[in-house]
């Protein structure tokens, strides 16, 4: 049986690397959040987590983190 990660567990590998290790549409993700919320480690876990489903198209478990449509649209607006 072959193992699939969920959003928040690749997300949780990514955030290791560090911000600035990580691909640049997530820090500009990072950001946008801060900006809008103010920067702590939710937020920028929230980022991350929205980043692998957008991008990865990894499914979330914790209803927390899912996608919204804001987010859905700031995404689509960056990668045309």
């Amino acid at each position: 049986m072959m193992f699939r990660m969920n959003a928040e567990e690749r997300a949780i590998e990514l955030y290791k690397l560090g911000h600035t290790n990580l691909p640049v549409l997530a820090q500009e993700y990072i950001l946008y959040l801060g900006q809008k919320y103010g920067y702590c480690g939710e937020i920028v876990m929230t980022a991350v987590c929205r980043y692998v489903q957008y991008i990865e198209k990894l499914k979330t478990k914790d209803i927390s983190y899912k996608i919204s449509k804001e987010a859905m649209r700031w995404f689509k607006s960056k990668t045309k």
